[in-house]
């Protein structure tokens, strides 16, 4: 895959219909986002642009803030489908254009059925927590590519865990992401008003006992490059890394250590999991 140049684009600033907020704009590609995925620092960036960045052996970094990272996030629907909602048209060229870039290097991204109304309209409906169901306030996207209201995950347990997936969210506690607050805040300012005040009485609370949650919140332990020493590689006495892999359900790029790969996938590239979320998986009930 590759980077597009935004220059070479049939993008057309004189058209109003070709205009996009700037806040969404992909840090790698400079164009609109397509297939957001959010960094624990809270910046994003479109699904193959991060994906190149990614260091297969070293510790990667955020292309903005260069804040570390070891685990490949999902795709976050929520902000896909607000991006879609708002710039139907330009969201419809970088659908097709990334759509021709995959056939030409035979690499796939996960699917997101497209639901637009047909209007450009962005609503409370579109981004709503997925803890307590109103409307977001200082959202959260974690690893998992699910988005919740800061305050309703960081009372929810002593690790950043998902209510929705039950999954662990490395790397520490998430920052907001600062996209989409901004999409709320300039398309549903009313509501945007109306909830922070709803919950005004649990901000205060809130605020004073934030930074000591973040604190106390435990880390999920995971073999990610960053805690893995390069030199025992080298000579062999450092674990089995497989550079060729990723595991597809937390993100871990290179997979280090045990790798769990699916049987009935084709090939070399398939459903693999690393041993901490193949032991996560025999938990899940059902």
């Amino acid at each position: 895959m590759k980077t597009t140049n935004p220059e070479k684009t049939d993008r057309d600033s004189s058209n109003p219909m070709d205009d996009y907020d700037e806040e969404l704009k992909c840090c790698v590609c400079l164009d609109l986002v397509y297939k957001p995925v959010v960094l624990s620092c809270g910046h994003m960036a479109c699904f193959w642009c991060l994906y190149q960045t990614m260091g297969h052996v070293y510790t990667s970094y955020c292309p903005v803030c260069r804040s570390p990272f070891g685990n490949f996030p999902r795709i976050c629907k929520t902000l896909h489908i607000a991006v879609l909602q708002l710039y139907p048209r330009v969201h419809k060229r970088r659908e097709l254009q990334v759509r021709e870039e995959e056939r030409e290097y035979e690499m796939f991204s996960p699917h997101i059925w497209n639901i637009h109304s047909g209007e450009k309209l962005l609503t409370c409906n579109h981004v709503l927590c997925e803890s307590c169901k109103k409307l977001l306030l200082q959202p959260v996207v974690l690893n998992c590519g699910h988005v919740h209201c800061e305050e309703c995950l960081v009372g929810s347990s002593q690790f950043c865990k998902c209510s929705v997936c039950k999954s662990l969210h490395p790397n520490g506690f998430p920052k907001k992401c600062f996209a989409l607050e901004h999409l709320i805040k300039l398309h549903l300012p009313k509501d945007y008003a109306e909830r922070k005040l709803s919950s005004l009485g649990i901000s205060i609370r809130h605020d004073s006992t934030a930074f000591q949650k973040r604190i106390e919140l435990k880390t999920v332990p995971c073999a990610s490059s960053t805690s893995i020493c390069f030199p025992a590689w080298v000579i062999g006495h450092g674990p089995v890394v497989h550079y060729s892999s990723g595991c597809d359900q937390c993100g871990m790029l290179p997979l280090i250590g045990n790798r769990y790969h699916c049987r009935d996938c084709n090939g070399t590239s398939g459903f693999d999991l690393c041993e901490q979320c193949f032991r996560n998986f025999l938990n899940l009930p059902g």
